[in-house]
């Protein structure tokens, strides 16, 4: 029997398209690799014969034509529909392809999530989770009876036909015609990452959606049968008369082309608001997320309108129009049915559907007659509306149910009802709320208390479910009252302001602030587009915060002498910033080391990764310097509580730290190694932990990646030396929930580099930790180590070459202390009069002769043997050669693969990560993508075995493929490792980010094993085993997720090393930052090859502090951020060196003098590193500044000297200053009238700061003599 549920509306994934889907191929196939995304696009897509901006036909199909990538197209198609099984399973070898007509301006629906099955436990692996959630007529057995038929276990498709038929009737019968909306939306643009839900449009489906398709068989077949599961759904954003809109994602591509201009594309985007229904294809929409959908459209609009100066006024008001019709639909009490369910009343979805439908029959909407009241008259007297189905919904348990319930808790699930809710949703609320949120009567007082308390929670509940239930449209308001306790006063009321505040805040600690400045959150409030409107202004919020009820979750920073603007913080980040600087105590730890003495440089010259000293080495004084520097960093490390060790990658903290923990007093106290990611907690060795497994569960949910603190928790009491590494990568979630953890400890250490990409996540405090016990002057000369602090800045991964390590000082240029030198060296590469071993430069333009240059090098740099190409490619990444074939085998595949990687910070674009993986595949692996694909020859009934699995996962990734994993896994006991005596040493835990190769199942001649071969992977960091994976669990929205790995992010770089890097670095396309180059510029060990997008010399300006993205983040740990807008952009002015005529400086020094030269603006003039070429020597140099006395005429040239305290520093110093005066120029202090060539000098103090009232004074006296 088919079941009419609600009406409901849909979800359509399609492929991003830079023609806007318009029924041709994309303006640049190559460019547009966004679509590969897809699997069933990247498996085909070929940019090298497909056609640009051509018209679609029959004949020219591209690889997006199933994935509706024609849904704006004008034209219909007619296209075949091939079981995906014909080929490879004899029961459907006989299945002839249906035909699919593409009409005009429609799109083919597919529910994936609803034809899956196995949801259920072991002895139900049937189960249809959907079947059960909307209470459908699905019959297992029949499942059960097909599956005995496959001959191979693991199936997850439903294939029956029956039950197909009723899963795919009740999809979509939920659409109803001019009614439904439909929201397109992309899984990767180039406005997002990838695998987030971008909506590129929305309109209505314009008629009923076509009926069940059918397979074609031959007429006297009997076997076997199922359906095509596409339907096609015609919707109204057509051409003429239009119902409904794109984005105008295209125009601003556009905008940023025409203006060279970078912005940040992210904050133009709309947003899918949940994630499970913008999934699996195409999926259901409740009203509550289509009304949030569309809010966050607008959002977007008007984002759009002052960026374009473009006006979207009737884009606007269309969404107004379908909000107001959602209302329509969606009536008061959307969440009566899972409220039901949560009450353990059977059917209670059918019941809250069945009511529904009984009520717009009898008045023709849902305005006038509360469901709650049907309910309650039916639960006394169950025919009276539903009639003879109303005995069995209504039936003696569920009257129990009902019945047993105080007043007090009818009313509060009645108010519940009115939010948007699933299943698991109120079942949480249900169970959870006495423990998280507070007893029934405080959320009835305050139902936004269920956003609050639950926002952190698997199944919380959001501010604008909340929202909407207390603020619906006044036709709901006037038809069901809320009560007097739960109604709001106004629209400003102070439990709706608190809450909205608290979602501000939290959305900017995602973006990565501890806090915000007051206008900004003011800013953000107004920018949001509300279901209800929302009129704060400033004084309204100001009065607001001052109030205890307030103050109980936001706290307010108020202005002060030193800082003049006004922020407010979470409370709970506030007890984050307390618990952190509690353990810290960096006053104690400075003033109190143990004051242990040792013959530390003994220590360090006696381990065993530190030969003897080769005096005839041409690296022996940068040897000696190194392990200085090791020296006193190992008595820092010994002697302080708490200290810090820094140093970029190649520079020796893992040797550091072994030695650090064999001494007897490390020993004695034993030692906790953690690390935030599982890659960086491999590196540490097989006895750390991630800092999640150590928190887990006591203050690390799983479920949702929260770290939170516990007082209630115990302490950890076990070692007295706890090492976390890669403490550049710590939120002040994860740092606080940490020292929460730690009972009495001995020493703490944070180990990384502080300058490569700040945290995902609230806060950098390795960043602000530095900062703040960083010595101003270092006493040993080139050592930079002090009280707490320890820094090692010698790169020794190569040694013995006699090649200076250019690279080394190429990356310095984007660290937070670049000097002129590093500058000037930056120049003479890009230029070419500096050559290196360590260093390649290449330059292109587009993305067709970056191809064409890639290959090139990839051939040279590897290299490869070009007369047997792919052979040699393969056998870089592991293959080994037997007879005619190659094969890759665990504990020698894993370890050839990260001896050269390739890294962008893109994943779009023809120069992206997808493009060049897919270059890589395409071009050398096409033999192991032909095994994987296992085609049969024609015109046979004999299947021939299949030797690997089949291409998996999004990048149709195959057998000897390099992959990169992106979830956190434990291998559980009953999982597999290859061989099997490895299982008990192993390491059973995969980590984001882990690199590996697919060593197997390889299945020779003699293997009688039926089924799929399983999917055996080696990683890099475990050499030895191979984890072996079930050949089903690398579904497209599955438990496991890999990519290829020949090129990865920048991002997914950092905290990993290789022997030779590419590092892919186009000019456009990508928010390029200061961290972002120099995390990209220390991967190398041996040697970096640059393939630059445009001259070279045109990336300095990200040496700039205002490219830093360290920077733009705000927070509090030590000191209050100082707000500067630059270019339209919000910084911490002490993280940015930037003149008040907006000129980016080396030094904040520098800024002192330009700001003081600039107060007199109005009699002298100046220019900072002017070019000056002396007379005498010919030599080019650059003075600080230039200035000019504009009355007198008078041209001075300053100098400021920030490093005189190194040797090096001051001999190039003298040599410059011997340049200066023997081209006649003459000190300041000595200058007499009529000298033209006036130098003036200032150094730093021994600290590294300067007076600014001295600084003044020269100016006056010797500039403008006065």
């Amino acid at each position: 029997m088919n079941k009419n549920l609600p009406i409901k509306h849909l979800s359509a994934r399609v492929p991003w398209h830079d023609n806007k889907w318009n029924g041709k191929t994309c303006c640049s196939v190559l460019d547009n690799s966004f679509c590969r995304i897809l699997p069933r696009v990247d498996a085909t897509k070929n940019p090298d014969i497909e056609p640009s901006d051509t018209t679609i036909t029959e004949d020219n199909f591209p690889p997006c034509i199933s994935e509706k990538g024609t849904f704006l197209s004008p034209y219909s198609y007619t296209r075949e529909l091939s079981h995906a099984w014909t080929t490879i399973n004899p029961m459907f070898k006989d299945f002839k392809p249906g035909i699919y007509y593409h009409k005009p301006f429609s799109f083919n629906a597919v529910p994936f999530l609803w034809m899956m099955k196995n949801k259920g436990s072991d002895d139900n692996p049937h189960y249809s989770e959907k079947a059960n959630v909307f209470e459908l007529d699905y019959d297992a057995n029949l499942e059960q009876q097909v599956d005995i038929k496959l001959g191979f276990a693991g199936n997850i498709w439903v294939q029956h036909p029956a039950n197909q038929k009723i899963l795919l009737d009740a999809f979509f019968g939920c659409l109803k015609k001019q009614e439904s909306l439909v929201f397109f939306y992309c899984k990767d643009t180039p406005f997002s990452n990838p695998n987030e839900r971008i909506i590129v449009g929305v309109a209505k489906v314009k008629n009923e959606p076509g009926s069940i398709l059918e397979y074609n068989f031959d007429r006297n077949y009997q076997g076997h049968k199922s359906h095509p599961w596409d339907r096609c759904v015609e919707h109204t954003l057509t051409t003429n008369n239009p119902d409904g809109f794109l984005l105008p994602y295209h125009e601003i591509l556009d905008y940023t082309k025409q203006k060279s201009t970078e912005i940040e594309l992210k904050e133009y985007a709309a947003f899918a608001p949940d994630y499970k229904q913008f999934s699996f294809a195409s999926e259901l929409v409740e009203h509550d997320t289509a009304i949030d959908a569309l809010l966050n459209i607008a959002e977007s609009l008007k984002k759009s309108e002052v960026l374009l100066e473009k006006s979207f006024r009737k884009e606007l008001d269309w969404i107004d129009a379908e909000i107001s019709a959602i209302w329509n639909m969606r009536g008061a009490f959307p969440g009566m049915g899972p409220v039901l369910s949560a009450l353990n009343v059977e059917d209670g979805n059918t019941i809250a559907w069945e009511i529904e439908k009984h009520i717009i029959q009898k008045d023709g909407n849902l305005l006038q007659t509360n469901p709650w009241t049907i309910f309650e008259e039916s639960i006394a007297e169950p025919e009276k509306y539903i009639k003879t189905r109303g005995a069995k919904l209504f039936n003696a348990t569920a009257q129990r149910i009902w019945k047993g319930k105080p007043g007090k808790k009818k009313e509060f699930y009645k108010q519940l009802s009115r939010c948007q809710l699933n299943n698991d949703q109120a079942n949480f609320i249900l169970t959870k709320h006495a423990e998280l949120v507070g007893s029934i009567q405080e959320i009835i007082e305050n139902l936004y208390l269920l956003y609050e308390k639950t926002r952190f929670e698997g199944y919380g509940i959001s501010f604008r479910q909340i929202d909407k239930a207390l603020l619906p449209p006044e036709k709901i308001q006037l038809a069901f009252p809320l009560t007097k306790e739960s109604a709001l006063k106004d629209r400003l009321d102070e439990r709706r302001v608190r809450a909205f505040t608290i979602f501000i805040l939290e959305e900017a600690a995602a973006e990565g602030h501890s806090l915000l400045p007051f206008d900004e959150v003011l800013e953000r409030m107004k920018a949001k587009a509300m279901d209800e409107p929302f009129p704060i202004d400033e004084d309204i919020l100001t009065t607001q915060s001052e109030e205890d009820f307030f103050v109980e979750e936001v706290t307010s920073i108020l202005p002060s002498k030193t800082n003049p603007t006004l922020f407010l913080k979470l409370q709970r980040i506030a007890e984050l910033k307390d618990i952190i600087r509690q353990r810290l105590n960096i006053g104690q730890v400075l003033t109190k080391p143990y004051n242990i003495e040792k013959d530390w440089l003994k220590l360090i010259n006696s381990h065993k990764k530190f030969p003897a000293l080769d005096t005839h080495s041409p690296d022996y004084i940068d040897e000696i310097t190194a392990r200085n520097e090791k020296a006193e960093a190992l008595n820092v490390l010994t002697n302080y509580r708490f200290s810090v060790l820094i140093g970029p990658a190649g520079s020796g903290k893992t040797s550091l730290l072994e030695i650090f923990e064999k001494q007897d007093e490390i020993v004695r106290g034993g030692v906790l190694k953690l690390a935030p990611t599982g890659k960086a907690r491999v590196k540490l060795g097989h006895d750390a932990k991630t800092i999640a497994q150590f928190l887990y569960p006591d203050r690390y949910n799983p479920m949702t990646g929260t770290y939170f603190i516990n007082e209630e928790a115990g302490k950890y009491s076990s070692a007295k030396n706890i090492i976390i590494d890669e403490a550049s990568m710590l939120t002040e979630e994860q740092l606080a929930a940490l020292f929460d953890a730690l009972g009495p400890v001995d020493r703490i250490i944070l180990v990384g580099d502080y300058r490569q990409l700040p945290p995902i996540g609230t806060g950098r405090p390795f960043v602000d930790i530095v900062n703040e016990i960083k010595p101003k002057v270092f006493v040993k000369e080139n050592i930079f180590s002090g009280a707490a602090y320890a820094e090692l800045r010698k790169i020794r991964r190569q040694s013995n070459t006699g090649d200076f390590r250019w690279d080394v000082v190429l990356s310095r240029c984007f660290s937070d202390e670049p000097t002129k030198e590093d500058l000037e060296a930056f120049h003479a590469i890009a230029s070419g009069s500096i050559k290196s071993d360590h260093i390649r430069l290449a330059k292109w333009y587009e993305s067709k002769d970056f191809r064409e240059l890639f290959e090139q090098i990839i051939a040279e740099e590897l290299p490869l043997d070009k007369n047997d190409i792919i052979k040699s490619f393969n056998r870089k990444i592991g293959a080994k050669d037997f007879g005619d074939y190659q094969y890759f085998n665990y504990d020698y595949a894993e370890k050839e693969i990260e001896k050269w990687q390739v890294i962008s910070p893109v994943n779009g674009y023809g120069y992206g990560v997808k493009e060049v993986n897919k270059f890589f595949q395409t071009t050398y692996r096409k033999p192991f993508i032909n095994l994987a694909l296992n085609i049969q020859p024609e015109n046979s009934n004999y299947f021939q075995k299949r030797k690997v699995a089949k291409p998996k996962g999004n990048d149709n990734i195959v057998y000897g493929d390099k992959v990169i994993n992106l979830r956190n896994t434990r291998w559980e006991n009953w999982q597999k490792i290859k061989p099997s005596e490895k299982k008990t040493e192993a390491l059973n835990y995969i980590a984001n980010g882990e690199i590996g190769i697919i060593t197997g199942e390889f299945r020779g001649k003699d293997n009688d094993r039926k089924g799929e071969p399983n999917v055996e992977i080696s990683f890099s960091t475990q050499p030895s085993y191979s984890y072996v994976f079930w050949p089903d669990q690398f579904g497209e929205e599955g438990k496991y997720s890999l990519e290829l790995a020949y090129a990865i992010t920048v991002h997914k770089s950092q905290g990993s090393g290789f022997e030779k890097v590419f590092f892919i670095m186009p000019s456009k396309g990508a928010l390029l930052s200061r961290e972002l180059l120099y995390t990209a510029l220390t991967r190398q060990e041996k040697k970096i090859i640059i393939l630059h997008q445009g001259d070279f010399k045109d990336f300095l300006r990200l040496a700039s502090t205002d490219a830093s993205s360290t920077a733009r983040r705000f927070t509090d740990l030590f000191h209050l951020p100082q707000v500067k807008q630059l270019k339209q952009k919000w910084y911490d002015a002490r993280y940015v060196n930037i003149s008040e005529r907006g000129e980016p400086m080396l030094s904040k020094n520098e800024v002192i003098i330009a700001n003081c030269l600039n107060k007199y603006k109005r009699q002298i003039t100046y220019a900072y590193e002017d070019k000056l070429k002396l007379d005498i020597s010919t030599r080019i140099i650059k003075p600080d500044f230039t200035i000019d006395n504009l009355s007198t005429g008078k041209r001075f040239y300053w100098e400021h000297l920030g490093m005189m305290t190194k040797t090096n520093y001051r001999e190039k110093w003298l040599k410059k200053l011997e340049s200066y005066l023997k081209d006649g120029f003459v000190l300041h202090t000595e200058a007499k009238e009529g000298d033209e060539k006036i130098l003036i000098i200032t150094e730093e103090n021994p600290n590294g700061g300067i007076n600014s009232h001295d600084i003044d004074l020269t100016v006056r006296r010797y500039i403008l003599e006065t």
